[in-house]
């Protein structure tokens, strides 16, 4: 049998559901409970940051390192278990702060080009970019004057 009541006041308007229950007993679990829940795990969960923290020595030492070869790291080294997702993103935050972002390393090929042509005059720097596929795509050639064809 159910009965809704509603509050009078006019600060909090609620409706709170009645429930009316037969006499029930309450009994308790006498075996351990083995269920993962994030109260009852003794260490904390990995996170991206957590990843990135980590990764970022062993990135500098070898930027061609893989996810799974980051995640048996992780694993071997900290005893964790954490997703692959996980490890990308952290692997992507960190080197985001190793290298700084694509926008910011967008930026620096331009300056790159201004000082060698201030520096070494006789040096030409050449920045190629092309839209494809609605991304843009660039490379750069750097020539001494002296191995220029003459025209």
């Amino acid at each position: 049998m159910k009965r809704r009541g509603v509050t009078t006041s006019l600060e909090t308007a609620s409706i709170f559901l009645f429930c009316l229950f037969p006499s029930r007993e309450v009994t308790k679990i006498s075996v351990k409970h083995k269920c993962s829940s994030t109260g009852r795990i003794k260490n904390s969960m990995t996170s991206q940051g957590w990843v990135a923290q980590r990764t970022v020595p062993l990135i500098q030492s070898d930027p061609t390192i893989g996810c799974k070869e980051l995640l048996e790291n992780l694993q071997d080294t900290y005893g964790t278990t954490t997703d692959y997702h996980t490890v990308w993103k952290g692997k992507d935050i960190a080197q985001k702060e190793i290298y700084g972002s694509m926008r910011q390393s967008f930026q620096y090929l331009f300056n790159f080009e201004a000082e060698v042509e201030k520096r070494s005059p006789g040096n030409i720097v050449e920045v190629d970019m092309k839209m494809v596929h609605g991304c843009w795509l660039w490379h750069w050639l750097m020539r001494h004057r002296s191995n220029l064809p003459q025209l």
